[in-house]
């Protein structure tokens, strides 16, 4: 009897985990697609982006990602009413237990490639849009300050101001309008 107990309590496990795995995937990409699209919309400014084909085929892989897993939600449910009914077949001795063992082995077979697919797409979809952001987080426009309000941290050297007029010979001629205004200010 206990045999039975530990046998339905790793079956139990199996279960959750995969239920689990299915909703981690679907949160994941789902989150990695919102992500990327507040990124772009808040980081990056797309007329200076560059390769924003990688960044589509990120979305595309990311939107495959919850396409393949939502599906094998519902293949797994139509797999699992076929497997009752031969079930039902094999308590009626219409087909053998072995044709009954090889047909469930080839529904979960089915149903494990669906997950690792859908898992390769997720990975493939995450590590595309990380590739484009680092390309593009020099790109920045949209959070950029002009260099004058740009406050720089750590010890910096700052760059003095240089007369517009000035010569390239290093013979600076006073700015006239500059010199006529102070005298306008003294009166």
């Amino acid at each position: 009897m206990a045999e039975n107990s530990n046998r339905e309590n790793i079956f139990n496990t199996i279960e959750k985990v995969e239920d689990d795995f299915e909703k981690k995937i679907t949160q994941i990409s789902a989150g990695a697609l919102a992500l990327s699209i507040t990124f772009i919309d808040k980081i990056v400014d797309l007329s200076k982006a560059e390769h924003f084909w990688i960044l589509i085929v990120g979305w595309i892989l990311l939107t495959l990602t919850l396409s393949i897993n939502l599906i094998s939600i519902l293949v797994s449910r139509k797999l699992n009413l076929q497997t009752i009914d031969e079930y039902d077949d094999f308590e009626r001795e219409k087909i053998k237990e072995e044709e009954l063992i090889k047909n469930v082995k080839k529904r979960n077979k089915f149903i494990s490639n669906l997950d690792i697919i859908s898992l390769a797409k997720l990975l493939s979809g995450i590590f595309m849009i990380v590739i484009f952001s680092s390309i593009n987080i020099n790109n920045k426009s949209k959070i950029d300050m002009p260099d004058k309000d740009r406050i720089e941290k750590g010890r910096t050297i700052h760059v003095p101001q240089t007369n517009p007029q000035s010569s390239d010979t290093g013979n600076e001629k006073p700015n006239q309008n500059t010199t006529e205004s102070n005298d306008n200010q003294d009166s």
